[in-house]
């Protein structure tokens, strides 16, 4: 679900610019095609709502912190180069991030439902690029950890209307977050036909996206973007994985005022 939710998050900071007259709106909605959970073979449509708001440093809808979760909160700092701040997000917004129903061999492992998370984020850019790092931690005892997100972005404007990016990231994760999208306790190995597995922190999924921004006229802008993730280490190795490679693809479109 988490690498459905980064469209919305990339739309999301390109609909919401930042505008010092006061503030700045953004509605409309896409489609993306997804995994329906971290390492299915199977995927699926969703519908996504575009809802963002900018007043100065604060935003919500879509965080500019860019963990792949829709959210609010406030940038600490903000220069020509430099971004920084906090927010709070949530993972699963749209969709439990993971059910039974999903896939057969899941019967009797639980659903994994949704939570909110604190957010951390720090950013670098110039003119053709972008460094990020971000932090997204859960606020609810659910056994949903920490997550780690580092980014490098390349971006090229090729005419006034049309802007695209590529580059690649990785993503950590925790033992508590790994156990909960990839383990397997003695408890469900009981209750389900999967052997009991131990999954480890570590860096578990490496990932690289496209993308472009077109402005339509002055109200309307269309995103389109596409990614792929390379599950790694004890997420690959894991009995829940279907396939260590995982598409998301979609379009949006918003009317921004």
């Amino acid at each position: 679900m988490r690498l459905a939710i980064a469209l919305l998050l990339c739309a999301g900071a390109a609909f919401a610019q930042e505008d010092q007259r006061g503030a700045r709106f953004s509605l409309g909605a896409g489609v993306i095609r997804a995994p329906l959970y971290p390492g299915s073979d199977r995927y699926e449509p969703r519908f996504i709502p575009v809802v963002t708001v900018n007043f100065g440093r604060f935003f919500f809808g879509g965080e500019s912190g860019g963990t792949g979760l829709p959210g609010a909160g406030v940038n600490l700092v903000r220069d020509q180069h430099w971004r920084a701040g906090v927010g709070l997000a949530v993972a699963g917004a749209f969709r439990k991030q993971r059910e039974e129903s999903d896939d057969p061999s899941l019967r009797g492992m639980g659903d994994i439902e949704r939570v909110l998370r604190g957010l951390a984020f720090v950013g670098y850019e110039r003119d053709w690029y972008g460094l990020y790092a971000r932090l997204a931690t859960e606020m609810a005892d659910k056994d949903q950890g920490t997550l780690v997100l580092l980014d490098a972005l390349v971006r090229r404007r090729l005419d006034e209307r049309l802007t695209v990016n590529i580059g690649p990231g990785v993503t950590w994760a925790d033992s508590e977050y790994m156990m909960t999208f990839f383990g397997v306790s003695a408890e469900q190995a009981a209750r389900s036909t999967l052997p009991q597995y131990r999954a480890q922190a570590g860096f578990y999924a490496v990932r690289f996206g496209a993308g472009g921004s077109y402005r339509i006229d002055r109200d309307w802008r269309a995103i389109v973007r596409a990614s792929v993730a390379r599950l790694e280490g004890d997420a690959a190795a894991s009995p829940i994985t279907r396939d260590r490679t995982q598409y998301t693809a979609g379009i949006l479109a918003a009317y921004e005022f």
